[in-house]
């Protein structure tokens, strides 16, 4: 996971360079999701320490801002932020504590994050949710509700962890039965006639 994260953060870079971005860390911190968690928050503190990181924040310029929450039922923002610290994002990663609950409510936690900080996004930075989990998420029926949200504003949405991206179990089956551009709801009505 920690190799996902850098071409993550490469990614970020890439972003950087076109201008500010905010970047919102979305951690699952059920149980089943502890040991990918660790292994990317490593990935990621590494980043937030490296001297090109480290540089903006002594810049003051507020290019690279972070905001760090943690999810299962319910979103907990560990950082509130947006903050350019590096080592306050840093640690904030270490706040994320382990939950007992078993379900991971990944859909609803980005709808929130896109209520709470899609307003930020625009021409003069650009809004980044990086999601951190290994299950497809307890609320995929938001999958048809968020995505047209991400997609409007050409949200940058990266998941490190499931190979089921946005709620599908069977992602390229359901990519070949639709076709690259056909929404979930195309599908169910072709599935209708």
């Amino acid at each position: 996971e920690e190799v996902a994260i850098r071409k993550v953060t490469a990614e970020i870079g890439k972003s950087l360079e076109l201008g500010p971005v905010l970047v919102v860390w979305l951690l699952d911190r059920t149980a089943s999701n502890y040991k990918l968690l660790s292994s990317a928050t490593t990935g990621a503190k590494a980043w937030y320490e490296s001297q090109e990181v480290k540089q903006m924040t002594l810049e003051k310029n507020k290019k690279l801002q972070s905001v760090v929450a943690g999810f299962d039922e319910t979103l907990e923002f560990v950082l509130e932020g947006p903050d350019d610290d590096w080592q306050k994002v840093r640690d904030s990663f270490g706040k994320v504590e382990q939950s007992s609950a078993g379900k991971e409510m990944t859909f609803t936690a980005v709808k929130q994050v896109l209520d709470k900080f899609g307003p930020l996004h625009g021409a003069d930075r650009q809004l980044v949710i990086v999601i951190v989990t290994n299950e497809v998420g307890d609320d995929v029926k938001l999958v048809d509700e968020v995505s047209p949200l991400i997609q409007r504003k050409a949200i940058p949405v990266y998941v490190v962890g499931s190979a089921a991206p946005w709620g599908q179990t069977t992602p390229f089956e359901e990519q070949a039965r639709r076709g690259p551009r056909n929404s979930a709801k195309a599908a169910e009505k072709a599935e209708e006639k």
